[in-house]
């Protein structure tokens, strides 16, 4: 079922019939009701699994569907290629030079992802580990989807890996709700 709900919204994102339905939502929320769907595989594993988020919570101006899909695929894909050691899920509102932001860190010490692969695995159907020979299951589509649902809401996704050691995937969103609000004072 996940697969083909996976091909399903990677159809949709194609023909560019993915409707985005902004609403004020909490980011801080979202992403504690993600981190608990697997609070039990992590415990099952023995990771040490945290979760870090501010006291207060973030309003945001963001699809919640989408969002707590680029969640829910990041720390799932941390989940399963940590064997042993840390999955760490981290929500932050930041502000810059270019705006507000919502930031959004998965880190883990699972196998990494070596510098040559890392375009790699945001394309369609592709994993570092492929053929019959492969150590963990999947499509090769939760992380194509999950770019390009970071891309809908008009975000940026990036990596940091170091191969045997740790991997860290960054997704920073522009926070509009702070604009919104800014305009309307």
């Amino acid at each position: 079922m996940d697969t083909l709900n996976l091909i399903l919204d990677l159809s949709k994102i194609e023909a560019d019939r993915l409707d985005i339905s902004e609403m004020e939502c909490d980011a801080c929320e979202i992403v504690t009701e993600s981190f608990n769907l697997f609070i039990s595989e992590a415990e099952k594993k023995e990771l040490n699994f945290e979760l870090l988020k501010p006291q207060q919570s973030i309003p945001v101006l963001i699809d919640e569907r989408i969002f707590t899909h680029i969640c829910i695929n990041l720390i799932n894909n941390a989940i399963k290629f940590t064997q042993k050691g840390s999955v760490m899920v981290e929500v932050k509102h930041i502000d810059s030079e270019k705006g507000s932001s919502l930031v959004l860190r998965v880190i883990d010490t699972g196998i990494g992802i070596a510098k040559q692969d890392q375009e790699l695995i945001f394309d369609e159907f592709r994993q570092v580990s492929e053929g019959f020979g492969r150590n963990f299951e999947g499509t090769g589509l939760g992380l194509t989807v999950t770019k390009k649902f970071v891309e809908k809401l008009k975000g940026d996704i990036h990596l940091e890996s170091e191969p045997g050691v740790w991997t860290t995937f960054t997704v920073i969103i522009p926070n509009n709700l702070y604009k919104t609000k800014e305009v309307e004072i």
